[in-house]
């Protein structure tokens, strides 16, 4: 995947139990995991199995921060940098489908369990008037 529509747009955390769900952009997109996530920064570094285990060092770095960067590496991770230059790593998982990122216009890419990942392009803008 050669770039992600997220960047530039505003993070919001709707929850972190049972999993981390955030909106982006308002409403745009959902960023959604429940695996591994790192977070760095020169005054945070934390990083769980799941999000509810640093959940303070989450909301610390990305609720109403702006995405500035944004992409997925060859082992599935998820890095974004943060407005704030905070780095956060969503890890891919070797059992279960890690993160993903929903789009209201079709897009669609999941971490897929051991890194591969799925993508669905946005559905094409239809003029058509027809129900």
């Amino acid at each position: 995947m050669n770039s992600l529509p997220i960047i530039g747009l505003l993070c919001k955390i709707k929850t972190v139990e049972p999993m981390l769900s955030v909106d982006l952009g308002a409403g745009k997109y959902q960023l959604m995991a429940e695996s591994g996530v790192a977070v760095r920064s020169t005054t945070i570094s934390a990083s769980g199995e799941e999000p509810a285990e640093i959940e303070d060092a989450l909301v610390a770095a990305i609720d109403n921060r702006l995405i500035t960067s944004a992409h997925i590496g060859q082992d599935g991770s998820l890095s974004m940098r943060l407005a704030n230059d905070v780095d956060v790593t969503f890890l891919p998982d070797p059992d279960y489908e890690s993160w993903w990122i929903v789009g209201i216009d079709g897009f669609r890419v999941v971490c897929l369990p051991g890194g591969g990942l799925a993508e669905w392009d946005p559905e094409p803008v239809s003029n058509d008037k027809h129900l």
